[in-house]
């Protein structure tokens, strides 16, 4: 089964702080869409964008050494770019409304999602949106542009201090069929990712055991369909995972720095005994999946092993001190619309770029 999957930025806010981005994604994608693409003050027509240098418009996988080609990039060089529902950017949309997924304390608000000298910058206040404790932002490719497989390509910059606890940036992709941070889209779909049929197996609403998705959908029947997640990227302390029952030797020796952590969750999940306990690595009684392998400077992240019906496959890394951006106050745009909000102050920033590849 191949999900379409579309890519969120977002900054979860626990307390305050900014952040940026850039990306490039290199992939297969369901179709050309490029020629498709709304125009806007950043594309004419295509979801390559135009500032995007000549050289990267094809690259060679670190795995498996193939060439890919350029679908999507966005550079973030047109200031003041704005990215709500009515805003009709090609590519992004930020949404707004109070997350619920995972305890997030912020609503979310395309005020507080801009482009300031070639970035995306999601801001981050301690002092209140509507009903919210924080005010934070988090923006979507969702129906807009998704990716069947191939690379993601992003630079960013973390908000705040190495090792600062209180805010969760997160780069991340979901199967186009839910919506992040709508949890009624996802239900009975998150994160399967399973098309045979198996009638032992519960909870996959649209299984390839079932005639439903035929009637009146469009969906082919018999056809198991799924929200698989990947995170490309969720930082935390290291000092939290370095808490771990079993002391994990990387995060122990880097407590002070933030740690990046790479997540693949799927459903249906393996059978409960071969899932080492929270915090604990896996054994010869507790195997998990055999034959992981990491990085040099990664190891498997044992704080988080998944839930009642889905694994989470994951990996964390120490970032050094260069990956984050100091708390500062927005430029003068985003000052104006974070005034509006009544939210000034307490800032931080989050950068982006971003895009994606895909092959020849």
């Amino acid at each position: 089964m191949f999900a379409c999957l579309s890519l969120s930025l977002s900054a979860h806010a626990f307390s305050g702080g900014p952040r940026q981005l850039q990306s490039w994604l290199f992939g297969w994608p369901e179709s050309d869409s490029s020629s498709n693409a709304t125009s806007s003050n950043a594309w004419d027509g295509s979801l390559i964008d135009v500032d995007t240098p000549l050289e990267e418009l094809e690259t060679v996988g670190l795995g498996d050494g193939e060439s890919y080609r350029l679908v999507m990039s966005d550079e973030f060089e047109t200031e003041g770019r704005r990215f709500s529902e009515v805003d009709r950017d090609p590519i992004w949309t930020a949404v707004a409304r109070h997350d619920p997924t995972n305890g997030n304390l912020a609503y979310m608000t395309p005020q507080m999602v801009s482009t300031h000298a070639g970035a995306l910058e999601i801001y981050t206040t301690n002092t209140g949106f509507r009903a919210s404790r924080y005010a934070s932002g988090s923006v979507q490719s969702w129906e807009k542009a998704c990716l069947q497989g191939g690379i993601v390509d992003v630079s960013f910059s973390l908000p705040g201090e190495p090792g600062a606890p209180g805010v969760w940036p997160a780069i991340w992709m979901l199967g186009n069929l839910g919506r992040a941070t709508y949890p009624l889209s996802n239900d009975g779909l998150w994160p399967f990712s399973f098309g045979a049929c198996d009638r032992s197996l519960g909870g996959q609403v649209l299984s390839a055991c079932s005639d439903q998705p035929a009637r009146g959908s469009g969906l082919r029947p018999y056809q198991g369909r799924g929200v698989p997640e990947v995170d490309l990227l969720e930082a935390r302390p290291c000092a939290d995972i370095a808490a771990a029952s079993d002391r994990p030797a990387l995060a122990v020796a880097h407590n002070n720095l933030t740690c990046g952590i790479t997540t693949f969750q799927v459903a249906p999940r393996l059978p409960g005994r071969l899932r080492p306990n929270h915090g604990s690595f896996p054994s010869a009684r507790r195997p998990w999946y055999p034959n992981l392998t990491f990085g040099r400077r990664s190891e498997i992240d044992a704080l988080w092993y998944g839930g009642d019906h889905f694994d989470s496959l994951g990996a964390y890394f120490p970032l050094s001190p260069s990956y984050h951006t100091p708390p500062r106050a927005p430029h003068s745009g985003a000052a104006a619309a974070a005034e509006a909000a009544g939210s000034y102050g307490g800032f931080g920033s989050s950068l982006f770029d971003a895009g994606f590849f895909g092959a020849p």
